[in-house]
């Protein structure tokens, strides 16, 4: 299975925001680097959701909602993630096709 850090709350909302300049205009984040910093966010969100998953196994977890609202966070979190990369791709291959 794919084990990619979880992206804290609205922090991929937050690395978008520095791309296009919604966060005040004044961030000099690349593209990559705020994807980067989603990527980092996911894997983090995924791993608690699995730390959460072997808690709820073993029986140590008491509030079986905590895992999923983390497991539905890492999903969502992934989704945008794979949304944002073929959205990437896309323009790549559009910016290519285009005759000088």
């Amino acid at each position: 299975s794919l084990m990619v850090a979880p992206i804290g709350g609205v922090g991929a909302f937050d690395a978008i925001g520095q791309v296009s300049g919604a966060t005040g205009g004044a961030s000099k984040t690349s593209a990559g680097d705020a994807f980067g910093k989603m990527l980092e966010g996911l894997e983090s969100k995924q791993h608690h959701a699995s730390d959460l998953l072997s808690q709820a196994m073993t029986g140590d977890l008491t509030d079986v909602h905590q895992y999923m609202v983390a497991a539905t966070e890492a999903q969502t979190s992934l989704e945008l993630a794979t949304t944002i990369r073929n959205r990437a791709i896309d323009a790549f291959n559009e910016i290519m096709r285009m005759q000088v």
